[in-house]
Order: structure tokens, then C-alpha cells, then sequence
């Protein structure tokens, strides 16, 4: 269980570094909202060590963090950075981006951070790059949720894959930014992130979104609309200067005002026009997810023949919903489970967003883990007490795995 230090009201997103050079020291990154001073971006070791933490300014909260990995700087073929980026809402409405430091990772993770004589003895982790802040147009782009993807468009060079952020918004619009680092390539001066806004597009039935995320493999993003359920846009198959497909809505029922609109590939549809994967009753009745749509993460095939799993946080049934993609049209759902209460914590519940890999992160986590957001926090010490703090729970793939298994028995 991953609880920040101070005020832990508001954690709301995670999101999981994979260290390049040891697996086993890989962390979490979670955001917090509170915008009275203690906004900011916590990093914890899988046991729950908070080494770092970066605020940002008061006045504001991080919403959503994502990662990403290996970005070049400059035209050359010098360093690549690893990358954390946020979106800022409050009075800033902004995109804020650290430079991750994979030794500082090592470092801190070796550190008995509880008992500390001074924060200078941790290493900076999260540095933040040469234009940490990233000011948006609030009429324009109000900031909410995000993520990350880094894939081959049609179109580019053989084995080029460019680097993109993915803002949603209440509106129903998701934003596409390439994301490039503009400095030196043989210098250890800081980058400056350059955020170019290729297109823009409505989900769905353009109504709020909430998270995001990606296969880098094939280009498949997949979007979260709230209300409605998971859609499917296969970016791969177009170039950056191409529009994504609409989507048409059917009219509601007249008489319960729902719609019925199809699930999976729908006859003569284009290979790039988006999919509705599995949606909750109001969008069609044979839904399997409970409004609110929240986190999505790919626990993408260790084996690398593309048998990925979509986990899907239902936030109206306190579950997890697990398809396995690649399997039908549309993917089927192998497992609806739930987080009980146990000996570390309690149930989780109304969970906010969510976090996965399907790296081997030591023992015990052999799979990979899962990281989900849990709304409220049983006291360690008294299991019966429950405080609304929020906080983050891990659990190892290995029990998703036996929960998988006991469904399909």
C-alpha cells in the first residue's frame, strides 16, 4: 500500500517506471491533487518507500502522470531520456515534464528513507526539464486526463517511432501532441520539451473522458469515455496528417433513452474507423461495465505473440474487468474481479485510475503488478478503521492470474 506523505487526500493517478538496468528497482509514480501547497508527484519503491517527491506550484494538483522512455535529444543519435509528464490543473493549466534519473532510482531505493537525518541525503529523481512547465490555453485545451504512446505511424521511416502525449478532456476531445527534446545530444545540460499539437478528434459519443493508453506495438489507443464504455482507435493505420474517423451515433430509445449501439467491428467499417470494445447499459444493454469508466492498462504478452490484456477499473461496481485482446471480435471478458479486504489493507474501491506491467519486478512479482487507486485507507494498524484518505495498492499479477483462472473454471 502506497500512502504519500502529508496530506494524501487526493492521490489520484499511478503510473509504474520499469528501470532500464534492474527490474527489481522499479517504482511507482502518483500524483496528487490538492492544490494547497502539497500538489505534486510522488515516486515509492514497490514496498511502499516514498524516495521523492516534486511539487508543483501552489495552486495547483497533478491529475494524470505518464511515462516515456528512451526519447532522443536533438537530431543526433546522442542520449535518450526517460520522461515523466503530468497534466497541472488549478491555477496553472499546464503540462509539467521531469527528466527521470534511473541511477538516482538505485540510489534511493537503497536508503532507509524513514529514518533520515536530512532529504539531501536521497538523490533527485524527478529533475525537471529546461521548460518544466508547459502553460495551455485553458478555452482552448482544459487539462484532465492523459497518457503516453510511442508507435510507428503509416507513413514514417521503418523502425521510427515518434513519441506522442494524448490529453482528454471533459469535453469528449482528445488531444494528440508529438512530444520532441530540443538541446544538445552530448551534454548533460537539461532539455527543453517541445509539444507539437498534430490533431485533435471527439470520441464516442463526445462525452467526458477520464484515462487513456497504448499499444506501442500496433498503434491501437485505447480511450475510456466515462458514461459509455472503452473505445478502440487504431493510429497505427494512419499518418499524422490524416483525420481519425468519426463516430455516428444511433438515436436513443425513445422510451428509456439508451442506445444500442454495436459492439466490436460492424460490417463494411473501415480499418481505421474506432471500435467500441465493451461500453456499460447506457450506450448498449449486453454492456459488461459499470459507470464510471475509469483506468485503463495493457499487461501487455511476456512472450511477445501478442496475447495482451485490457484491465478496465468499473468504478460503479468496485471491479476490474480483464479482456483478453486479440482472442475475438469483440474481446472477450475472461474476468470481472475485485480487491477484498486482507491481512495488508482493505477492499479498494471507486478507483480512480490504474497502472500495469507484465516486467518481471523481482520476487513475488515474477508477472509484473498491478497499481490501482483506492478512494479510502484502512489504518495498518486497525483494519476495522477506514479514513478517506486515498492511496495506492499493488498487487502481484500473479493473484490477477489465480483470480483469471478460478473465473474460467
Amino acid at each position: 500500500m502506497l500512502v504519500s506523505h502529508g496530506v494524501a487526500v487526493d492521490n489520484d493517478d499511478a503510473e509504474i517506471y520499469v528501470h532500464p538496468r534492474d527490474p527489481a528497482a522499479s517504482v511507482v509514480l502518483g500524483t496528487t491533487k490538492s492544490r494547497g501547497g502539497d500538489g505534486g508527484l510522488h515516486v515509492w519503491t514497490m514496498d511502499g518507500r516514498e524516495v521523492w517527491f516534486a511539487a508543483v506550484p501552489k495552486g495547483s494538483g497533478l491529475n494524470s502522470v505518464s511515462v516515456l522512455t528512451g526519447v532522443p535529444v536533438g537530431r543526433g543519435k546522442g542520449r535518450k531520456l526517460d520522461l515523466a509528464l503530468a497534466g497541472v490543473r488549478g491555477e496553472r493549466n499546464a503540462i509539467a515534464a521531469w527528466r527521470i534519473d534511473p541511477d538516482a532510482v538505485l540510489q534511493n531505493a537503497k536508503l532507509d528513507v524513514d529514518h533520515l537525518t536530512s532529504t539531501r541525503e536521497l538523490k533527485r529523481i524527478l529533475a525537471p526539464v529546461g521548460n518544466h512547465l508547459v502553460d495551455l490555453d485553458p478555452t482552448d485545451i482544459a487539462v484532465y486526463g492523459s497518457c503516453t504512446l510511442s508507435y510507428q505511424p503509416r507513413g514514417t521511416p521503418p523502425m521510427v517511432r515518434r513519441h506522442y502525449l494524448f490529453m482528454t478532456t471533459k469535453s469528449g476531445i482528445v488531444h494528440q501532441f508529438r512530444v520532441v527534446l530540443d538541446g544538445p545530444a552530448d551534454t548533460d545540460t537539461e532539455p527543453s520539451v517541445r509539444f507539437t499539437r498534430v490533431r485533435h478528434w471527439t470520441v464516442g459519443f463526445g462525452t467526458q473522458l477520464e484515462n487513456c493508453v497504448g499499444d506501442p506495438d500496433s498503434g491501437l489507443l485505447y480511450i475510456g469515455e466515462e458514461a459509455v464504455g472503452v473505445w478502440m482507435y487504431p493510429l497505427g493505420l494512419l499518418s499524422e496528417e490524416e483525420s481519425v474517423p468519426a463516430v455516428a451515433p444511433p438515436e436513443p430509445d425513445p422510451l428509456t433513452r439508451r442506445y444500442h449501439f454495436p459492439l466490436g467491428r460492424r460490417p463494411g467499417q473501415a480499418p481505421a474507423a474506432p471500435i467500441l470494445l465493451d461500453s456499460t447499459s447506457f450506450a448498449n444493454p449486453r454492456g459488461q461495465l459499470h459507470r464510471d469508466v475509469e483506468g485503463l492498462g495493457l499487461y501487455r504478452d511476456p512472450r511477445g505473440q501478442g496475447h495482451h490484456v485490457l484491465v478496465v477499473s468499473s468504478q460503479g461496481s468496485n471491479s476490474f474487468n480483464l479482456y483478453e485482446l486479440g482472442a475475438a471480435d469483440p474481446p472477450p471478458l475472461v474476468a470481472s474481479l475485485a480487491i477484498v479486504s486482507g491481512a495488508k489493507g482493505d477492499a479498494v474501491t471507486k478507483t480512480d485510475s490504474l497502472a500495469v506491467t507484465s516486467a518481471a519486478l523481482g520476487p513475488g512479482l515474477e508477472h509484473g503488478v498491478l497499481v490501482v487507486h483506492d478512494d479510502a485507507t484502512t489504518d495498518p494498524w486497525d483494519l476495522t478503521r477506514v479514513e478517506p484518505n486515498a492511496s495506492f495498492k499493488v498487487v502481484a499479477w500473479s493473484e490477477i492470474l489465480a483470480g483469471m483462472s478460478a473465473a474460467r473454471a
